[in-house]
C-alpha cells in the first residue's frame, strides 16, 4: 500500500510460457509481479537431460522476455525460485507470497495457466485458501514449431481472453491451530519425535508464540512457594483443556493430525493430509519480506 492506496500484485509461476504471462497486461494495469519458477531441479533433481534443457531454456529465454516485458512497462519484477514439481513446497510458496502481500494491504491476483498442471492445481488451491482472484489466460492454439514455441511459449495466445475462476471456501487453520500445525511438521521434517509431540509441548509452543488464551499470568503474589506451585498448576490446567478442545478438532474433524496413547500422556503427530494444510499457512513470507526488503514491522 502506497500513500494509503493499495498496489496491484500478480504472482505468476512461469513456466515455459510467454503469451500467458504477459497478454493481460497489454491492457491491464500492475504495480509489481512475482515471478515463480523453478530451481531447475526438476522432477528428477535436475539430473536427467531433459530437465537440464527445461531449465536452460526457462533461464535463457522465457524468463528474461517476460522480465523485460515488464521492465519496459515499469514494472517491479521479483523473481522466487522454488521447487514447482513439488506440491507442498510449491504451496508454501505462493501462499507466502500472498500473505506478505495482503498483510500490506495490497490487491493479489494469481496467475494460473503460465506454468505446469501442477503449478495450476497448486495455483487454484493458494488463491481459493485466501479468496484472491484466480485467472486463466486462454490460448487460441499451440505452438507448431520451435521458433514459434520460443516467440510465444507452449501457448500461442492472440487475443487478451482471460478467465477469472470461482473461490471456494476454505477452512483455513487459525492462529492456534497453524502454531500446532507448523510445530508437527517441523518435527517430522527433522524427525526430531518418533512417538510423536506432547501436549505440555505443544502448549510451550502456543505460549512462544503468544497465542492468545496460552500466554502465562505472572503470579502477582509470590508469598509463598506453595501458594505459586499451586497457581502455575492450575494455570497449566486451565491451558490443556484449551488445548485438548483444539486438538479434539485437528484430529477428529480436520482429520490433520494423528493422537495416540503413551501411558497416560497423549502424543500427536501431522499427517499427510494436515501436511497440505500447513502448507497454505505461507509459513515463509518472513523470508521473502527479507529477501525483498520489505519492513513488515
Amino acid at each position: 500500500m502506497v500513500d494509503g492506496f493499495a498496489e496491484c500484485v500478480h504472482i505468476i509461476p512461469l513456466g515455459h510460457e510467454y503469451d500467458r504471462a504477459v497478454r493481460p497486461f497489454d491492457t491491464a494495469f500492475v504495480n509489481r509481479v512475482y515471478l515463480v519458477v523453478d530451481t531447475g531441479e526438476g522432477t528428477s533433481s535436475g539430473k536427467s537431460k531433459r530437465d537440464q534443457a527445461m531449465d536452460k531454456e526457462q533461464k535463457e529465454n522465457y524468463t528474461p522476455r517476460v522480465t523485460q516485458y515488464f521492465n519496459e512497462r515499469g514494472v517491479e519484477v521479483r523473481i522466487v525460485e522454488t521447487q514447482t514439481f513439488d506440491l507442498e513446497k510449491l504451496l508454501i510458496t505462493l501462499t507466502s507470497l500472498i500473505r506478505l502481500e495482503k498483510e500490506k494491504g495490497n490487491l493479489v491476483y494469481l496467475n494460473m495457466s503460465s506454468s505446469g498442471r501442477l503449478v495450476a492445481v497448486g495455483a487454484y488451491l493458494a488463491a481459493a485458501a485466501y479468496n484472491i482472484p484466480t485467472y486463466y489466460v486462454s490460448s487460441d492454439y499451440f505452438a507448431k514449431d520451435e521458433t514459434e514455441r520460443r516467440e510465444h511459449g507452449v501457448s500461442v495466445c492472440t487475443s487478451n481472453k482471460s478467465l477469472f475462476l470461482p473461490n471456494f471456501k476454505f477452512d483455513r487453520p487459525n492462529d492456534a491451530e497453524e502454531v500446532i500445525l507448523k510445530k508437527l511438521y517441523s518435527v517430522k521434517e527433522m524427525n526430531e519425535y518418533e512417538t510423536g509431540v506432547s501436549s505440555m509441548e505443544l502448549v510451550s509452543c502456543l505460549e512462544e508464540k503468544s497465542v492468545s488464551g496460552f500466554i502465562a499470568k505472572k503470579n502477582l503474589d509470590e508469598s509463598t512457594s506453595d501458594h505459586t506451585t499451586s497457581d502455575q498448576r492450575n494455570e497449566n490446567s486451565r491451558r490443556l483443556m484449551r488445548l485438548s478442545i483444539i486438538m479434539d478438532k485437528l484430529v477428529n474433524k480436520d482429520n490433520y493430525v494423528i493422537s495416540t496413547k503413551e501411558g497416560r500422556k497423549v502424543k500427536y503427530k501431522i499427517n499427510s493430509l494436515g501436511e497440505h494444510a500447513v502448507c497454505l499457512c505461507g509459513m515463509e513470507r518472513g523470508k521473502y519480506a527479507e529477501m525483498f526488503g520489505e519492513n513488515r514491522g
